[in-house]
């Protein structure tokens, strides 16, 4: 949530950002609160599986809004371009749960694959979403900072 909160306060223009915050910020708090809740007190299972779709739901509305209401004047840094990308990442990784749910439903959690969908997911949030949407406010500030690079530079940066 705090990666979120940061990049979606670099990188959107006044006007759009607080009528956004207001409706987006209230529905992952909220689900992210009732996941980590204790087990015992889950009252109806259904709920175990709703607030985690609602959260991942959450998630596809914030990739939308960024990649359509980003400013133009950031559409040419750089430090926009690793924020794209982490976005396809956070979107990919959002694979992993749903696989988690198929494969419970037909080869139960004792198979391998199980695992493998749940280190999908968690893969792809840290080495893709995490790291990158990082490297993105980092080169954010530096781009504030007035620090250029040659572009062959953040070629090998963004490639190997």
């Amino acid at each position: 949530m705090a990666l979120t909160t940061l990049v979606h306060t670099l990188f959107l223009v006044k006007g759009k950002r607080e009528n956004f915050t207001e409706r987006f910020f209230c529905l992952p708090i909220f689900a992210s609160w009732e996941c980590s809740s204790p087990f015992p007190y889950r009252v109806c299972p259904v709920f175990h599986y709703f607030f985690p779709l609602c959260f991942l739901f959450a998630s596809y509305w914030f990739i939308c809004y960024k990649l359509k209401y980003v400013p133009l004047r950031f559409k040419k840094r750089f430090s926009w371009r690793l924020i794209k990308t982490s976005l396809y990442y956070l979107f990919i990784s959002s694979l992993g749960p749903w696989a988690v749910g198929g494969v419970m439903a037909t080869l139960g959690t004792d198979t391998i694959w199980y695992l493998l969908a749940i280190y999908f997911y968690l893969h792809f949030q840290y080495n893709g979403w995490f790291i990158l949407a990082l490297f993105g406010v980092l080169f954010y500030i530096f781009e504030g900072a007035g620090l250029q690079f040659p572009q062959k530079k953040y070629h090998y940066f963004m490639f190997f």
